[in-house]
């Protein structure tokens, strides 16, 4: 089961799990964590999605919202965190391919003085390339291409990597996953050979999968809906992971590489995959075989902290050494699956 840390302010989550004890319109406003059935989160997913938790709690003198924040706020002035505004700035040049400072100060709502911080950062990351007056989109060869797209690559390979699941994942645990193709291959493999599982996620095509099992807990970090991966971001995200210790951490793992160990193009899910590293028994990376030797702009934490790394049978044998000989506990997976 799920133990809640004491150690760590306390933040409101979704809990969902097979007992029908509230109704949908009691997780749109409450002060406790909330719990609703499989069935009412099958028939509200579309409301889930565009609607957050709103609701203010007075603790230790200081007041915690639940929710995303919305854009409106920000053009208002509120603060927006800089991984938020790395996001925002990404999205916006993606769209337009180049901006000036004050049409993106405008955009942020936060002086010009901080763009040009936030964009010479990014432009360090490989982010975007800063021109004169402004900054261009960067295109790179990892960046961002649509889930379902992205699901569909080496897919037999993820089916068959997450096989070796059944060696470290015990019935009655405690599973932390994060966002990532790889980690819905690995809800399914927990769908069908486990009977009960508490997760705790902030990816939601994991938790359409694992809500017909009636028999498991899932529970949703607040935060910042995400479309374009389909999770929940940000730093209320990341402070909510850190309530729960759980006995495993699948991770889905973007790139791998002795030189800068783990790194991803994903820059909103670097600080969600270190929450839940933290605090685990357990981290497993997950990554088949063309994750390997290669860098993401985002540097995300070393290999030495995950227990195993498991790959599929495809792997090279001259890489899988390599990373053994460095101390690195890669397993590949059979060549038979079952």
């Amino acid at each position: 089961m799920i133990r809640h840390n004491p150690n760590v302010d306390y933040h409101i989550t979704v809990s969902i799990d097979c007992k029908d004890r509230a109704k949908f319109s009691d997780f749109t406003r409450c002060a406790d964590p909330c719990v609703f059935s499989m069935s009412t989160w099958a028939k509200s997913k579309e409301t889930l999605r565009k609607r957050c938790v709103n609701d203010k709690m007075d603790r230790l003198g200081r007041n915690a919202s639940v929710g995303r924040a919305k854009e409106s706020d920000h053009s208002k002035g509120a603060e927006m965190l800089q991984e938020e505004r790395f996001i925002k700035i990404t999205g916006h040049l993606k769209e337009e391919g180049s901006d000036n400072y004050a049409n993106m100060a405008k955009l942020l709502g936060v002086s010009e003085g901080t763009v040009r911080k936030d964009l010479a950062e990014m432009d360090k990351r490989g982010l975007v390339k800063l021109v004169r007056g402004g900054a261009a989109y960067a295109k790179n060869n990892l960046t961002r291409s649509q889930l379902d797209k992205r699901s569909m690559i080496n897919r037999e390979e993820k089916k068959q990597l997450v096989q070796e699941l059944k060696y470290f994942v015990k019935n009655g645990q405690a599973i932390a996953i994060n966002g990532g193709t790889t980690s819905i291959e690995a809800a399914k493999f927990l769908v069908k050979n486990y009977s009960e599982l508490a997760i705790v996620t902030n990816n939601l095509t994991v938790v359409d999968i694992l809500k017909s099992k009636k028999s498991f807990q899932i529970v949703v970090t607040g935060g910042i809906y995400y479309d374009r991966e389909n999770t929940v971001i940000g730093k209320q995200c990341e402070d909510g992971i850190k309530n729960y210790n759980t006995d495993v951490a699948l991770i889905a793992l973007n790139s791998i590489s002795l030189e800068k160990g783990v790194t991803d193009f994903r820059i909103e899910e670097t600080g969600i995959i270190n929450a839940m590293i933290q605090n685990t028994q357990r981290a497993i990376g997950l990554a088949d075989h063309s994750k390997f030797d290669r860098i993401a702009c985002m540097n995300v934490c070393g290999l030495e902290i995950f227990s195993e790394v498991l790959t599929d049978s495809k792997i090279k044998d001259e890489v899988l050494y390599k990373y053994k000989n460095q101390g690195i506990n890669v397993i590949k997976a059979r060549e038979m699956a079952e």
